[in-house]
């Protein structure tokens, strides 16, 4: 059978690849622009509850210092590798598996566990959700770790006086 996602997901593999043999910021904005516009996932998972309580249960996995992880594969071939009992397999983009790390106690995810163990860690999801962000607003995404210079501003500053002022009263 031909997974489409294997073929979709293969700047994000690229990508991986590439951050773990060279490193550096190019790779990484690869990374973030194959995430954010172009991963499918396929996310272990099992339904839990009855009738209206029912809900998903994604996969968690837990590292040596406790760190825990929802496990996604970028391929049918990977998730089959991950075989437990009574799971299934959801099929979610990176924006929906956003949602996932609503609990505090999750670290980040680990992508195809097993072979590229690749962890994706919470700070750098939320720098994610930030240039998403950015570009759904039309501007230009300022990484966190960019330096930055502020200088005073450009013609008459008086009516942003005028307006802080008034704001702070």
């Amino acid at each position: 059978m031909n997974d489409f996602r294997e073929k979709k997901n293969a700047r994000l593999i690229m990508a991986i690849h590439g951050i773990q043999n060279e490193g550096g910021v190019n790779w990484e904005e690869k990374l973030i622009d194959a995430l954010i516009h172009h991963a499918e996932f396929y996310v272990p998972m099992r339904t839990m509850g009855e009738g209206e309580d029912r809900k998903p249960a994604f996969a968690v996995v837990e590292d040596k210092d406790h760190n825990h992880f929802y496990v996604l594969f970028t391929s049918q071939e990977k998730a089959k590798q991950w075989k437990h009992e009574k799971e299934t397999t959801a099929i979610l983009s990176f924006q929906a598996a956003l949602m996932a790390l609503g609990d505090p106690r999750i670290s980040g995810f680990v992508i195809n566990m097993n072979s590229d163990n690749f962890i994706l860690w919470r700070k750098f999801i939320v720098d994610c959700i930030h240039v998403e962000q950015a570009e759904l607003m039309g501007e230009v995404p300022v990484r966190p770790d960019e330096n930055m210079e502020f200088t005073e501003p450009l013609g008459d500053s008086k009516e942003l006086e005028e307006a802080l002022a008034e704001y702070m009263r």
